[in-house]
């Protein structure tokens, strides 16, 4: 009996996570609300070398504001600012800014990169490569791996299926 609500316990808190991250991407527009799962993995997919480049972004931005906000760190000389705030709070504040969207993105990578590992020995793994990192149309796929075209959507679908369950739970609405 314990065993079953432990378990039951662990299945909320999994759907609840699901349900959790599936509003913060849609609210930071990585994803639709609208969409199915496999539309959200899709999007993603086409979405993840941006968000690595964005990720780098976000770094050197972080690094600029730290460089930038040195200045402020002298505990003799506090300036405050009209909005009553001081300098260092100001840029302590945009450092927390930036470090929540570097964690957010790196949250979104890395479930990606979980997915993409699950499949990198599955059959069909290159037909993934080709049309989400390299916008391959299908046709051109299939020439490239000489298969057929269809045969390169059903390895497409297929494996897009694996990928949003292991991203998103198969029991989440």
């Amino acid at each position: 009996m314990g065993a079953n609500n432990t378990k039951e316990s662990v299945e909320t808190i999994i759907i609840k996570t699901v349900r959790t991250t599936l509003k913060e991407l849609e609210k930071k527009k990585y994803v639709n609300a609208n969409q199915t799962l496999y539309q959200k993995t899709e999007t993603l997919l086409y979405k993840y070398p941006n968000l690595k480049i964005h990720l780098n972004n976000i770094e050197l931005d972080i690094k600029d504001i730290i460089k930038e906000g040195t200045k402020y760190k002298s505990k003799d000389i506090v300036i405050f600012s009209g909005r009553g705030s001081s300098d260092t709070e100001e840029y302590q504040s945009a450092v927390d800014v930036y470090k929540e969207g570097k964690e957010r993105t790196q949250r979104q990578i890395n479930r990606i990169e979980r997915a993409l590992k699950s499949i990198e020995n599955d059959l069909g793994y290159e037909v993934v490569q080709l049309k989400y990192f390299q916008s391959m149309s299908f046709d051109d796929i299939a020439r490239n791996l000489n298969i057929g075209a269809t045969t390169a959507k059903r390895w497409r679908n297929r494996l897009v299926n694996k990928m949003s369950d292991i991203m998103w739970g198969s029991d989440v609405d």
